[in-house]
């Protein structure tokens, strides 16, 4: 059977003070209101041998807090990129006593909006947002910026104007992987994958043309296989867009790197036991959970704190699946 909670008289009562000097104990006031050192180790003696939990929902209403910061994803948390940030957030917060509320918007835009209503009800100090925006651009921007205004939101792995955010720049990400496999020798290149929200591949065709590079975009897997051996390297929008392409390859006789060098970006957990390993681009995972949590601490200290976003470098990671074109690629792009 559960022991009865006690309550802050409670504790009074067996500490033998007053309830006023009790709850400024419990709330750190002892000192600014002159509680003597002997009441306060009454107090702190019954509250360990009593093992005594304050009620969350009243010391929230007193202090007009909730110690609950809710977070919105965009996507499932089946994926390590997810987790990393999230633990990153979670190392920065939880010395604090804040803890995150999680909620899924699966990429709907209406999700998102029910989203951020249940966090509010809840009375959540700030929110995280992981912004979701449809192919035709559709987006809440507008929607969370009013939210905002009432709590701090602070967006995470892209950065929307007006809100605090952190993000990896996708842009030098982009435009290393450029670079890697142009000063490799491939002029022949083509990219997997994309998004609304991303821009690495359109950045990554931009570096490779000044670079003297011919690149062709490609959305989907079924889009590129067909014209497949006219390339010598491929930059894939993410990760697991590469194990598709690694898939692909593998049933096609198409040898890596020999036949086709192949780069990824995330630099996700399984990467480098890919055969061959693979070359990515680093997303600093952990980074951008701790960079979050340090913003969203200081939002909520300062309340009138501009707008600032933060972006983080990426790096390359150089594995097995990039080198030099096969000498019959060469030999096809002289002709």
């Amino acid at each position: 059977m559960l022991k009865k909670r006690l309550t802050l008289r409670d504790i009074a009562k067996k500490a033998n003070v007053s309830l006023t000097s009790a709850s400024m104990y419990l709330n750190g006031k002892a000192r600014a209101n002159h509680i003597s050192e002997k009441t306060c180790a009454r107090i702190e003696e019954v509250i360990r041998r009593e093992n005594y939990q304050p009620n969350v929902n009243a010391r929230a209403m007193a202090m007009k807090r909730t110690n609950l910061v809710g977070c919105v994803m965009r996507d499932s948390l089946e994926s390590s990129f997810w987790a990393d940030i999230l633990a990153g957030i979670d190392e920065i917060l939880a010395p604090e006593n804040i803890h995150l509320l999680l909620t899924v918007s699966s990429g709907g835009l209406e999700a998102e909006m029910q989203a951020f209503e249940f966090l509010r009800a809840k009375g959540v100090d700030s929110y995280i947002w992981i912004p979701a925006v449809k192919r035709d651009g559709a987006n809440n921007f507008e929607s969370i910026r009013e939210f905002s205004a009432e709590r701090p939101a602070v967006t995470l792995t892209s950065l929307v104007e007006g809100l605090h955010g952190v993000a990896v720049d996708d842009e030098a990400g982009g435009r290393i992987a450029a670079r890697h496999l142009v000063e490799n020798g491939h002029r022949k290149l083509a990219t997997l994958g994309g998004s609304r929200i991303y821009r690495r591949c359109e950045y990554f065709a931009a570096e490779a043309e000044k670079l003297g590079a011919e690149v062709t975009a490609f959305r989907h897997m079924e889009d590129l296989a067909p014209a497949i051996r006219n390339f010598s390297a491929v930059f894939c929008f993410a990760d697991m867009k590469a194990l598709e392409l690694y898939k692909f390859c593998a049933g096609a006789g198409i040898r890596i790197p020999k036949d086709l060098s192949v780069i990824g970006y995330d630099n996700l957990l399984f990467t480098d036991l890919m055969l061959p390993s693979l070359t990515t681009i680093h997303q600093p995972k952990r980074d951008l959970g701790r960079e979050t949590g340090k913003l969203v601490l200081k939002a909520l200290a300062e309340k009138k704190l501009p707008p600032e976003q933060i972006k983080l470098p990426p790096e390359l990671i150089v594995r097995a699946s990039t080198g030099a074109p096969s000498v019959k690629k060469a030999k096809e792009k002289k002709t």
